[in-house]
């Protein structure tokens, strides 16, 4: 996702992971394109909780995090680590594939509740501080899983999605930034 961003025009990049194997191969790998991202990219070991994210507080526009909640003993340090390093008008852009024996709502929901508990909400296309582009086709926009199934899966890989529980997207900002949002 990083590259990606990187060359999609992001003008910063930075990919985190708590494991320094992972940060180091982030960096040999950065090193390696045959054509180098147009904007800074770095990778750098975080670990989740408040006070490992305090370094990078409110320096995040976007923060894409991808099967991060297998654990639940870690849901509360990653909401804290992706609410503390989110600008105000930030936004984090969450997806979770489900696995054999895994319920992957069940797994998201919980999340979910722990993240509210910290100052964080969701928000789904239509609503007034939804951070990407609307659909204009229709009156009633597609969900965020619904488009990644759409646009980001082929119809071979659509049913071993499927029967391991499926995907799951979600977009989370801060509540005192939708709220202040609602009141304009």
């Amino acid at each position: 996702a990083s590259l990606c961003l990187s060359y999609m025009g992001a003008s910063k990049v930075m990919a985190t992971d708590g494991n320094p194997n992972v940060v180091r191969l982030a960096r040999d790998n950065f090193l390696q394109q045959q054509i180098p991202p147009p904007g800074e990219i770095t990778a750098n070991e975080l670990s989740w909780g408040v006070m490992d994210a305090i370094e990078y507080s409110e320096t995040a526009d976007l923060v894409i995090g991808s099967d991060l909640t297998y654990n639940a003993g870690s849901w509360r340090l990653l909401a804290e680590a992706m609410e503390t390093v989110l600008k105000r008008n930030g936004s984090v852009l969450y997806v979770t594939l489900g696995h054999a024996g895994f319920n992957v709502n069940a797994e998201l929901q919980g999340f979910l509740a722990v993240a509210e508990e910290l100052g964080m909400a969701q928000v789904n296309p239509g609503d007034p501080t939804w951070p990407f582009p609307n659909d204009q086709s229709s009156d009633t926009p597609p969900s965020l899983t619904n488009l990644i199934l759409r646009e980001c899966l082929s119809p071979r890989e659509l049913p071993i999605v499927q029967a391991t529980g499926g995907v799951r997207a979600v977009v989370l900002q801060k509540k005192r930034y939708i709220a202040s949002m609602r009141m304009k």
